[in-house]
């Protein structure tokens, strides 16, 4: 069914053969809402009529099967989304339909077979596994389980983060002096951070061999979906679900691609162009909500060295309310210039008096229309609000199109709330 260029279809899922199997290229679905999602799930919302329930597929099975169907939404030959049917229910003479993205698969799935980079073998050279590399196994992990096959593909690049432990090392003792020659320390020494160039592996004890490894063991109760998230905090970095016609049949559409897009140290830009003003807003100003606990107007940060020694410095501002501090732990930071300059970008962070939560937006308006901001962009908000006139810029982290109205709910927080340093 075509209404001003939105049409559906249904496939049926795992692939066969590495193919889709399509059951309708023209589903008479309605009140369609698609919902982009940062670092989750994107989701997709519809209604049918309520006979489609009983419908079947030539395969026998219901047409619209949970955890079965992909239902994919297309407009003007363009996918704008897609999503995995999870439930379905009757509302009166409609059939209420809810999707989520393909990462949700790997949501409460254990990993039942065990993850290994480095060793005693492959671990002496480098210094740890890309969390990169670590996300690709992972999706591999749930493609390749039987009925499974989604075609998902992961992006390629790489982070400078890198994860594991140093196995085999000298002793450490706890003042940061190296213990007995022959002593291996237990537990061995995380990784786990930015590797720098200037970086070098621990002393090796008397006849071992240094090397790293990074583990996921199955008895260790990994659930995939978890572990992508806890990674992509970590390191960290952004991920988004991305669809689109794999260019391949008559029409271009016979099938889908499904990407997962990585970005370190996020995904997204800033945009000077979308402009949100009381002019594009609906309903209510927008969603201000207060700091809270995470305020503070004040921020001692803490440096490289130890005791009397170790390099710190306090930067603060006045705005009328009591002193509340924050302490940051930078390690890695060795002159008071540094540490200054990273102290001041937290207190730019944890300072702002306000948050915004949420904007709606008229889709159709100029000022930011459909399609000129993703999830993961920065937009400029220039409108009157609880706390009075606001000028500032929000990140986008989720985006719920209603495809009738052409309304945009927004998800947003301050843009600078986030942390972009990349773990540095």
């Amino acid at each position: 069914m075509h209404v001003d260029g939105w049409r559906w279809h249904a496939a049926r899922l795992p692939r066969v053969g590495g193919q889709l199997v399509w059951l309708d290229r023209d589903l008479p679905a309605s009140a369609p809402t698609i919902g982009y999602a940062l670092s989750a799930p994107d989701t997709l919302s519809a209604t049918i009529d309520h006979t489609y329930e009983h419908l079947q597929a030539p395969d026998g099975q219901p047409l619209l099967l949970d955890h079965a169907t992909l239902l994919v939404a297309e407009f003007d030959d363009v996918v704008q989304g897609a999503g995995i049917l999870r439930s379905s229910q009757t509302s009166g003479e409609v059939l209420e339909l809810d999707c989520e993205g393909f990462t949700s698969q790997g949501q409460g799935q254990r990993l039942t077979s065990t993850l290994t980079w480095g060793g005693p073998d492959a671990g002496l050279t480098g210094n740890g596994v890309d969390p990169y590399d670590v996300v690709r196994a992972l999706v591999a992990f749930l493609e390749g389980r039987p009925r499974s096959d989604l075609g998902v593909t992961v992006d390629a690049g790489t982070t400078p983060y890198r994860l594991g432990a140093w196995h085999n090392a000298r002793r450490l003792n706890e003042d940061g002096t190296l213990g007995p020659a022959a002593e291996v320390q237990d537990p061995p020494i995380p990784i786990d951070r930015v590797w720098a160039p200037a970086d070098r592996k621990p002393a090796a004890a008397t006849g071992k061999a240094v090397y790293w490894q990074y583990q996921l063991a199955w008895f260790d109760s990994h659930e995939a979906a978890a572990k992508l998230d806890e990674l992509a905090t970590q390191t960290p970095f952004d991920y988004r679900e991305r669809y689109a016609w794999d260019g391949t049949g008559p029409d271009g559409k016979n099938g889908l691609a499904m990407r997962l897009q990585l970005g370190y140290p996020r995904l997204g830009a800033r945009r000077r162009g979308p402009v949100v003003t009381d002019e594009n807003l609906l309903g209510e100003p927008f969603v201000v909500s207060s700091t809270g606990t995470g305020y503070f107007n004040a921020v001692a940060a803490y440096g490289a060295g130890e005791g009397s020694a170790q390099v710190h410095t306090v930067v603060s501002v006045d705005d009328g309310r009591l002193y509340r501090q924050k302490v940051l732990e930078v390690p890695d930071a060795t002159t008071v210039a540094a540490l200054k300059a990273a102290a001041q970008m937290d207190l730019d962070r944890v300072s702002a008096p306000f948050d915004v939560a949420g904007l709606t937006l008229d889709g159709e308006h100029p000022n930011a229309p459909l399609g000129s901001f993703a999830v993961g962009d920065d937009i400029r908000v220039q409108a009157s609000g609880e706390w009075g006139d606001v000028d500032l810029w929000v990140r986008v982290t989720g985006i719920d199109v209603d495809t009738d109205t052409s309304r945009i709910d927004v998800t947003c927080a301050r843009s600078d709330s986030f942390d972009y340093s990349g773990g540095t």
